[in-house]
């Protein structure tokens, strides 16, 4: 077990160092930006011809409703609505500790939350650097997820706390400094790299939760729902259940985390590789009433969902420093590939390193409006 985890971790660090070997080999001038109208400071791209302002404004509308309605609703269920004990999850690792996943909850609605601001200053400001640092604190918020999950459903030490403060401040203070277009790339590169990862991590979750319920475990602390009522209340089980929702059963709520992520970095990828094509740009704000209201779904759906034999048990794959490099190491190399495809766009012919990267840009700079 050891040797595959140094071998895994060996293999997405190769991964990494391909990615950035690949790059090409002069870096192009940076493209002129253009002025933001309301704050009149440069934005972090060049003009997008045949971009429709009026459509434009639609989607950001569109998104800021969505993200501030979902955020309204999920710090509701996990913040303030008194959960019953019978429909709270819990995270179990594989020693077998258990801890609620109230925490969880309560991140995934200040995530929605943090996106809710990125969504206003991007009306505001469009994406320049006040986006950047904002956003800042929707990429923290990933990171605390990961953190999270890493550490079985909780946040294991003081480090981790300080490792979240340490990412938001030196991460906002160098977006601050970096000049243009270094700022815009760290920014987009770092976001990317939490996007990439919740991806990955959703993914082990579902595939470990779903093989341990095929195995059928035995042990699950069994539902005392006389605790949690009233007298008067103490209801059948199946009279209560009834109540619930019924469109989902425990675990199959863990899907709804898992298209929410994958639809956000779609819309990632698009507007990466697509920076200058105006689809990119609205397929990318696009996403976000698709992500983000489903995220919100998922906080209603595991604050109501009940098991009705046991308790509900969300499983996740065992901690070891090898697995969680390994899977830092995939996200990066992930990151730095999307990153790559938009440089490329940048690059003269002569520059780019194989023929296939000269298909690429031609491919990509053929959506452009003539």
């Amino acid at each position: 077990m050891r040797f595959i985890g140094v071998l895994s971790v060996l293999v997405s660090l190769g991964a990494i160092i391909g990615v950035l070997l690949s790059f090409p080999r002069k870096f192009p001038l940076p493209p002129t930006q253009t002025i933001s109208p309301v704050t009149k400071y440069p934005t972090w791209h060049q003009e997008i011809h045949g971009l429709d302002e009026q459509t434009l404004n639609t989607f950001h509308l569109f998104s800021l409703f969505t993200t501030g309605l979902g955020a309204s609703v999920s710090i509701y269920w996990t913040l303030i609505r008194t959960q019953p004990t019978f429909t709270i999850s819990y995270f179990q690792n594989e020693s077998g500790d258990i801890y609620p996943a109230t925490v969880f909850n309560a991140v995934i609605a200040f995530y929605i939350l943090s996106t809710f601001f990125s969504a206003l200053i991007f009306i505001l400001a469009d994406i320049s650097k006040f986006l950047g640092v904002i956003g800042i604190f929707h990429n923290a918020a990933e990171l605390t997820i990961c953190l999270l999950i890493f550490n079985g459903g909780k946040i294991g030490s003081n480090y981790d706390y300080l490792l979240i403060f340490g990412y938001t401040f030196s991460a906002a203070n160098a977006i601050s400094f970096f000049k243009w277009p270094f700022d815009a790339l760290f920014f987009k590169t770092q976001g990317l790299v939490f996007d990439w990862m919740l991806v990955i991590v959703f993914t082990l979750i579902i595939i470990k939760t779903n093989r341990k319920n095929k195995q059928n475990i035995q042990g699950h602390i069994p539902l005392h729902i006389d605790n949690d009522l009233k007298d008067h209340e103490k209801d059948s089980l199946h009279e209560r259940v009834t109540l619930l929702p019924k469109t989902v059963q425990h675990s199959q709520q863990l899907w709804i985390l898992w298209i929410a992520s994958v639809f956000h970095i779609i819309g990632n990828i698009l507007i990466t590789l697509l920076a200058q094509v105006p689809a990119g740009t609205y397929a990318f704000q696009a996403t976000y009433p698709i992500s983000f209201p489903l995220y919100a779904y998922y906080t209603y759906l595991d604050t109501h969902c009940t098991d009705v034999n046991s308790q509900k048990r969300i499983y996740l794959p065992r901690k070891m420093f090898s697995r969680t490099l390994a899977i830092l190491f995939w996200s990066m190399s992930l990151a730095f590939l999307t990153t790559r495809f938009l440089i490329i766009q940048m690059v003269e012919d002569q520059y780019l390193l194989t023929d296939f990267d000269r298909k690429v840009k031609k491919f990509l700079l053929s959506f452009q409006p003539q």
